[in-house]
């Protein structure tokens, strides 16, 4: 559900710079409003789930070292892409910054290489 959430939502936020901003209450801010509760939830499920270690056999089960892993990874880039920048500003500005959530999409890629599918 994510891999497609992280497609959908970089090109609603392409078109949305390209073209429009949506205006409060319309369907695509409700939209957007919607992804970014999605995207939060997926942050804190990062939080727990195990992952393994390429150079062992077994799975890392320790919350502290799930949260140092996923933290010195994908964390910034999922904070970044939540920040809703386009709140802060008015007219072009405002659009500009929707490009800043289209990097959701290189989240979809992690989840679909074959490395994560694989462990």
């Amino acid at each position: 559900m994510v891999i497609m959430i992280c497609i959908i939502s970089s090109y609603i936020y392409a078109y949305i710079t390209a073209f429009r901003i949506p205006e409060q209450g319309s369907s695509m801010a409700i939209l957007d409003i919607v992804f970014d509760i999605i995207f939060a939830m997926d942050m804190c499920v990062q939080f727990l789930l195990e992952f393994k270690p390429e150079d062992q056999y077994n799975k890392v089960r320790d919350l502290t070292e799930i949260a140092k892993r996923y933290i010195k990874g994908q964390f910034a880039i999922d904070v970044i892409a939540l920040i809703p920048f386009s709140s802060f500003f008015t007219g072009t500005q405002r659009k500009l910054w929707y490009i800043i959530k289209i990097v959701r999409i290189q989240k979809g890629y992690h989840l679909l290489s074959s490395n994560t599918f694989m462990r």
